[in-house]
């Protein structure tokens, strides 16, 4: 015989059962959810991987293209078979892995090289920076007494005991300038005249003028109207007459949307089985960062040209005395 109370205990437990199974059923489905929207976000991330990887590989493919093409330009200049970069621009332009080569000047080529320039020269440049001309004839004085070997003064120069006197023994150079930034070196030259001409100078040109295309692109206005050898003609055929001489070369490699563009600094070395050594290889040609910091460091004057400075100059607070 049932017991009365068994019946009520199972009557009483049966809807308990039941609850617990709707909320196994509920979680179960949260989870079904979970992981579904885990797996989602999983193939997409996968999906942006491929996409990114396929980019990457893209790129690397550009940009092997483009050091091809300065391998090219730079053998080509070296050996002769061009007889300056802008007749390689102009020739037909090859194709490497589907990528278009197009040639023209580096950067370098266009500056001008402080190794190279002459006094009268910089007292030009000096004077367009909007230094007065005593003062941009001392300066350049003091640089071409820092790049001889000797310790004769020039006028208005400086040379091994004007240094000592000036800079507790500090010496000069009596040498070529290793780096652009040796300038601040120079007795007497204002820090913020370097800040400003910087980006049109280098170590690494041909030219003893800088290319009225890059001081228009870098100040809007150029105080030499002439084109310099940007196209960097080496006039002999003769490898070993032009070794030592240095060139640069940009290159981009372009196909459909995508492009990469290369910059090299070469020097040609007269041999036969390396007929070019390269100097220094980076990214892009016209540096947009060099046109920001010359734009924050000095600006286009609006005064007329007068005696001591005949151009339209840049506003630059210079000291007088150096």
């Amino acid at each position: 015989m049932i017991r009365l109370g068994t019946i009520c205990k199972r009557l009483s437990t049966r809807p308990a059962a039941q609850r617990q199974k709707g909320t196994a059923l509920i979680v179960v489905l949260w989870i079904a959810v979970l992981l579904s929207a885990l797996l989602a976000g999983a193939l997409t991330l996968s999906r942006g991987e491929a996409r990114n990887a396929h980019a990457r590989a893209e790129t690397l493919k550009a940009r092997a293209a483009a050091q091809s093409g300065l391998d090219l330009a730079a053998y080509r200049i070296a050996v002769g078979s061009a007889a300056s970069i802008d007749a390689l621009a102009q020739s037909a332009n090859p194709s490497i892995n589907g990528y278009s080569l197009r040639f023209e000047p580096g950067q370098e080529t266009r500056k001008l090289d402080i190794n190279l320039a002459t006094e009268q020269t910089f007292e030009a440049l000096f004077a367009f920076a909007g230094v007065d001309f005593e003062t941009a004839q001392k300066l350049a004085a003091r640089i071409a007494d820092w790049r001889d070997t000797d310790d004769l003064v020039r006028l208005n120069g400086a040379e091994r005991s004007d240094y000592a006197a000036a800079r507790n023994g500090e010496t000069i150079g009596n040498r070529p300038f290793y780096a652009v930034n040796e300038l601040k070196k120079v007795l007497g030259f204002p820090p913020a005249l370097h800040d400003c001409l910087a980006p049109a100078l280098t170590v690494f040109g041909t030219a003893p003028l800088p290319d009225p295309v890059l001081m228009n692109r870098l100040y809007g206005a150029s105080p030499f109207d002439r084109q310099t050898a940007s196209g960097v003609r080496l006039s002999t055929s003769n490898r070993a007459a032009r070794a030592g001489s240095r060139f640069s070369v940009t290159v981009t490699a372009a196909a459909q949307r995508r492009q990469h563009r290369l910059s090299g600094l070469f020097r040609i070395t007269g041999g036969a089985e390396t007929p070019y050594k390269t100097i220094a290889v980076y990214e892009g040609n016209f540096n947009e960062a060099e046109n920001a910091a010359s734009a924050s460091a000095c600006s286009i004057s609006s005064t007329a040209p007068s005696k001591s400075a005949p151009r339209p100059g840049l506003r630059l607070q210079i000291p007088t005395s150096v």
